[in-house]
């Protein structure tokens, strides 16, 4: 819920820590450049995943197919020094986090908490009440870093139920 996101002491930490990077809707990325950045990514962190088998042409796929309401936002020192990629699908009511990739090596930074704070200003910039990090389910070590990020809503058996973070 972006109107209510309050980011706690560890983000505000990681968010000072990368304040000298700059985002960008990417019109024209450097795709060789992502794609780069994507191999080391899913080598570091997903490594014998699907995914880290992918070659270019499949990475082309994933970043230039999706719908005409789809961007790609980057984190970077400089233009198009990435340090982190988000994957982006505009919905009538917020963004939608369709994927994301760092520098695996910059650990110190905590990039993937970094471009999901930064989504959540650009939905408030854009005046779009919701950022959705799809499925979230609960043990899952991957899927983890989601109940980070709050308040949020979430879809169970009984409905819509809010959920705050614990601080």
């Amino acid at each position: 819920v972006v109107a209510d996101f309050k980011p706690t002491v560890t983000q505000a930490r990681i968010a000072r820590r990368n304040q000298d990077l700059w985002w960008q809707r990417e019109s024209a990325p450097n795709l060789l450049g992502l794609y780069g950045l994507f191999t080391r990514y899913q080598l570091v962190r997903h490594a014998g995943s699907e995914m880290a088998k992918f070659s270019y042409a499949d990475f082309l796929t994933l970043i230039e197919s999706p719908t005409d309401r789809s961007s790609v936002y980057t984190l970077s020192r400089s233009t198009q020094d990435y340090l982190g990629a988000l994957l982006v699908d505009q919905v009538d009511d917020g963004l939608s986090a369709v994927y994301s990739f760092y520098d695996p090596e910059a650990r110190v930074r905590s990039l993937g908490s970094e471009l999901i704070m930064r989504l959540v200003l650009e939905a408030g910039r854009l005046r779009l009440p919701y950022v959705y990090l799809g499925y979230w389910v609960p043990g899952s070590l991957k899927m983890d870093y989601k109940s980070r990020f709050g308040p949020a809503e979430i879809l169970t058996d009984n409905g819509w139920v809010r959920r705050e973070i614990t601080r």
